[in-house]
């Protein structure tokens, strides 16, 4: 079983019609984010949106609550800190939201 470690590179970002992202890790991988905000940014098509085990250690940037296409948000075991944006609530078409172990 081979494993993947490393930044996630920001060019993901110029993908602005990509409708799902999982790059959920498993305890052997290492990967990081520093750079979720502008991420998310220009993902403006995401429905889904899986990054659990992704090392993010920041807070939840408020450009999510603007993508109004996501279906669900997986966040398990990123190390979030901070203030949650509660405008994620009103996220119209949103079905999933896990954020455990946070």
């Amino acid at each position: 079983m081979s494993s993947i470690s490393g930044q996630i590179p920001s060019e993901i970002s110029y993908l602005s019609k990509l409708s799902a992202l999982d790059l959920s890790s498993t305890y052997k991988s290492h990967l990081k984010m520093t750079n979720f905000g502008s991420l998310v940014q220009n993902l403006t098509n995401i429905k889904q949106l899986h990054l659990s085990l992704v090392e993010i250690g920041s807070t939840l940037p408020y450009t999510l609550v603007n993508v109004s296409s996501l279906k669900s948000l997986r966040l398990r075991v990123c190390n979030l800190e901070g203030q949650f944006p509660v405008g994620i609530f009103h996220l119209p078409n949103l079905q999933v939201l896990d954020l455990a172990y946070n």
